[in-house]
């Protein structure tokens, strides 16, 4: 299970976040791959939970072979049962021969109804280069910052 060395690491992280928000911000969208996006799900939960009447700190997400935030109880994964449905826009990308394809249609499931769009590629646990995914994936993202720019 998570155990103290890991929750201060996690907090680590959300702190480099803010700081490169600070820094280089704002930003629209916020995106990951597998554990970065994880870690990207999961601070935007911490955030809106730390702070429930600002404004999301991003227009949208993008999340690319992605687990919900998740715990290790015996070797298995177990979705956090604490993290708040996503209602920024969201594109979900799953690639159907990764190892983590299930977990990525949980991450899917778990945002509010009508903002998240999953696509969804014949490919392993990968960011896909090839044209024809390189296609799917730009068209989904242009879709998805129409959404984004209209939602807020």
């Amino acid at each position: 299970s998570l155990d103290a060395n890991n929750i201060e690491a996690v907090e680590e992280a959300y702190e480099l976040i803010y700081e490169a928000i600070e820094a280089d911000g704002p930003f629209d969208g916020i995106l990951g791959f597998s554990q970065g996006a994880t870690l990207a799900y999961s601070f935007l939960d911490h955030h809106a939970k730390a702070h429930p009447f600002d404004p999301p700190l991003f227009r949208c997400g993008v999340f690319i072979c992605a687990i919900p935030p998740f715990l290790m109880e015996d070797g298995e994964v177990v979705y956090r049962q604490d993290v708040a449905s996503l209602s920024i826009p969201s594109l979900h990308i799953a690639c159907s021969r990764d190892p983590v394809y299930k977990h990525s249609q949980a991450l899917y499931q778990h945002c509010q109804k009508g903002t998240a769009v999953m696509i969804n590629l014949d490919k392993g646990h990968t960011i896909p280069g090839d044209p024809k995914s390189a296609a799917a994936i730009g068209k989904a993202v242009r879709d998805l910052t129409q959404r984004a720019v209209f939602a807020y």
